[in-house]
């Protein structure tokens, strides 16, 4: 067993120059490893940046969401009231259209009540040259003395003389 215990203490207590080869190993591996902490560290701090740039501009587009809803909101409620001012433009329209109805139907009725007076205004003058004619005609007739047996009319120059003054010489 010596032999092995022997063996196993040269083998336990490493040399110098292994020692130094691991500890080169080492060294190589901890820079690298400090290299790798640093690339991580620089990754880190990177994403960290991006990570502020991101909530930055999820802010902002948070603030352009609520700007443009509100505005589809305004013009939800425009688009609503010139609707309903296109509801009140037809029936206005429509209630124009009754009323230009009308009025056309007005001044037809107008034009033949025009064209009626006018025809009566005729016939009445018509009647009214007739009653007119008649009425000379009648006029003239009363004017037309009828021989009635009984005095004459004499005007002034067929009455005779004053009896008494001519014939104050009898």
């Amino acid at each position: 067993m010596n032999s092995q215990s022997n063996f196993r203490t040269k083998r336990s207590a490493p040399t110098k120059a292994e020692l130094e080869a691991t500890l080169t190993q080492l060294k190589t591996k901890l820079k690298e490893a400090e290299k790798e902490t640093q690339d991580q560290e620089k990754t880190v701090v990177e994403l960290k940046e991006a990570l502020e740039k991101a909530k930055k501009r999820e802010d902002s587009l948070q603030q352009k969401i609520g700007d443009l809803q509100s505005e589809l909101e305004s013009q939800k409620e425009s688009m609503e009231k010139q609707q309903k001012d296109i509801q009140k433009i037809t029936l206005l329209s429509k209630e124009l259209e009754k009323a230009k109805a009308a009025a056309v139907q007005l001044a037809q009725t107008n034009e033949k009540l025009m064209q009626e007076i006018t025809t009566l205004k005729k016939t009445n003058d018509i009647k009214q040259e007739k009653e007119k004619e008649s009425l000379k005609i009648q006029v003239q007739a009363q004017r037309v003395p009828e021989h009635r047996p009984g005095r004459p009319i004499q005007t002034e120059s067929e009455k005779p003389a004053d009896f008494a003054n001519k014939s104050w010489l009898l």
